[in-house]
């Protein structure tokens, strides 16, 4: 019985990762709006996109509405019968209603930097955006190439927590608590490597039109939406995927031991 229990456990682990690392890239996530809900709450945000008073108390209303108006799209997106593809329409139908309520207050720059941002969130994820695979006009050949990039990222990450990597702290719980400062550094270190390595591949030609895209770059306020820049979401996207890693490997570890212990049966 106890076995059950724990490859119960195994399971929601491994399900915390992979729903995390396949969160939608581009900066809409679940729930719709990335950044544009945070701007109300971060003042460098506002600094950044010149959101004057006037413009905050408008903005902050139209989002409101627009989460009224989205809320039974985000609770089907929360249903465990909605399907990956399901998801990712609705994901997009979400920030379509949101992005509209910005676009009715912000004027164009302020949207088309805001976007900018956004798009530096994704890290990684934008090359994987269908728009943004037309408008920089990305070969098969540099699909792959980046995807093997991707491939790589995604490993490199899972090393770190490994069981015996020091990746987490004994009693840690939740999203990026009880794990190691050093491990987290090192896990932006790799995401920053592989976005670069990624931009390599680009033509000369496609990357102004993906500087164009980003802009330049900003340093967004720890825990800001996402959690910042970076493949997969962010940093906060990828710390809770590790927290579902952990949790897994520490529960197959714990299944293991279990397994050793128990009494062999003759199959005679």
């Amino acid at each position: 019985m106890r076995i059950v229990k724990l490859a119960a456990i195994l399971s929601v682990g491994l399900l915390l990762s992979s729903t995390a690392l396949a969160q939608p890239p581009g900066g809409g996530g679940f729930g719709g709006g990335g950044l544009v809900n945070s701007i109300a709450r971060s003042k460098p945000l506002q600094e950044e996109l010149k959101v004057d008073a006037d413009q905050l108390e408008k903005l902050t209303a139209a989002l409101t509405k627009s989460r009224e108006d989205s809320r039974e799209l985000t609770q089907k997106l929360f249903s465990r019968d909605t399907t990956a593809e399901e998801r990712t329409e609705i994901t997009k139908k979400v920030k379509e209603i949101s992005d509209k309520a910005v676009e009715s207050v912000l004027k164009p720059e302020q949207v088309k930097r805001m976007h900018q941002l956004e798009n530096q969130q994704a890290g990684l994820g934008l090359f994987t955006r269908a728009d943004v695979v037309k408008t920089l006009s990305i070969t098969d050949e540099q699909k792959e190439k980046i995807a093997s990039i991707n491939k790589d990222l995604a490993n490199d990450r899972r090393e770190l927590f490994t069981p015996g990597a020091g990746g987490a702290r004994p009693g840690g719980g939740g999203a990026g608590r009880g794990l190691d400062p050093e491990v987290l550094k090192k896990m932006e270190g790799l995401t920053k490597d592989a976005l670069a390595n990624v931009v390599k591949v680009l033509t000369d030609e496609q990357k102004t039109a993906y500087k164009d895209m980003t802009g330049e770059h900003f340093d967004l306020p720890p825990g800001l939406a996402f959690g910042g820049g970076g493949g997969f979401g962010g940093p906060a996207v990828a710390a809770s995927a590790a927290a579902g890693l952990v949790a897994a490997s520490a529960v197959a570890a714990s299944l293991e031991s279990c397994s050793a212990r128990m009494p062999r049966h003759s199959s005679s």
